[in-house]
């Protein structure tokens, strides 16, 4: 299971963000069977993108 907050969410969507290649990466390699992001972290993170 992979849980993520909003930093990690925010990278990936931002291709300016300084961990933007990190973040793109390990969610897309990502295979496991379980991906949990909680409903405020998606919020939050939309608020934060440019």
């Amino acid at each position: 299971m992979l849980i993520v907050d909003s930093g990690p969410l925010v990278a990936f969507l931002n291709r300016n963000d300084p961990d933007h290649e990190r973040c793109a990466e390990l969610l897309e390699s990502y295979d496991g069977d379980h991906f949990r992001a909680l409903v405020p972290d998606h919020a939050s993170a939309f608020t934060l993108l440019p």
